[in-house]
């Protein structure tokens, strides 16, 4: 109802309860605030699993992944829109978004020694934790693909498990060296990272990305003031939103 000048925010009569009851999930409603614009979430998907891509190509409005190179990516996009069609869903239902973090400078050399001194703070021992929390499993203590395999507790891990074992593939690495190395960064000017994400793009690997920090909010910033304006400049960048929802946003061309 949202009346501010009449002092009510809802009314009761009209107020209705879901009282729902399910194999896995029992609630009483109705939450205490208004349904949104675009009625319900957009979904998002961030499990590589078998079972994850199949919920994602049955469900999902855009789906999160961290493959390693753009051929993994090429692979993974493919694997989701032929999953997508046995749904009768059409390809762009759901957008593909591989992840990646920038490290960006108005020079090449500027950019290659802001990388090397994010690179100069990482502890090997954090590195390990992180990428043991990213895996599922005690990279101190299991070492081989197999033993890792044999410690994971869950399905959720499974983007980062592919990624480890694309990287010892195409670097030549053990399980255990590809395990510990920290992402891989776009470095770059503002051109040699846009181009990068355009040569994405515009093959066909995806339909998007998520910029995830290295630096916060310092990432982001150089990010919107480098980046950004060479994507517009290229005509791969909105430079206005359409629509008041991120449904309408990613159904906007």
């Amino acid at each position: 109802m949202l009346d501010k000048a009449g002092n009510r925010f809802i009314d009761p009569g009209k107020v209705c309860y879901t009282n729902y009851e399910g194999k896995y999930v029992c609630t009483r409603g109705p939450l205490s605030i208004p349904r949104t614009p675009q009625v319900w979430s957009v979904f998002l998907q961030a499990d590589a699993s078998d079972r994850g891509r199949e919920f994602a190509a049955r469900w999902a409005e855009m789906i999160f992944c961290t493959p390693h190179s753009k051929a993994d990516t090429f692979a993974f996009h493919d694997n989701i829109k032929a999953r997508m069609a046995k749904y009768g869903r059409p390809p762009e239902a759901c957008k593909m978004l591989p992840s990646f973090a920038v490290v960006a400078g108005e020079t090449e050399a500027i950019a290659r020694e802001r990388h090397a001194y994010l690179q100069s703070l990482i502890e090997p021992e954090a590195q390990l934790m992180l990428n043991s929390s990213l895996l599922g499993a005690d990279l101190s203590r299991h070492r081989t693909a197999e033993e890792v395999a044999r410690a994971q507790g869950n399905q959720g891990i499974s983007g980062s498990h592919d990624r480890v074992l694309q990287l010892m593939e195409q670097e030549r690495l053990s399980f255990a060296e590809a395990a510990s190395k920290p992402r891989d960064l776009l470095v770059g000017t503002p051109a040699a990272i846009a181009g990068q994400l355009e040569d994405y793009f515009t093959g066909g690997t995806c339909d998007g990305f998520i910029i995830w920090l290295t630096v916060s909010p310092g990432m982001l910033e150089e990010f919107c003031r480098l980046v950004v304006p060479e994507l517009q400049r290229r005509g791969l960048f909105r430079t206005e939103y359409r629509g008041a929802t991120l449904r309408e946003k990613l159904r906007a061309p």
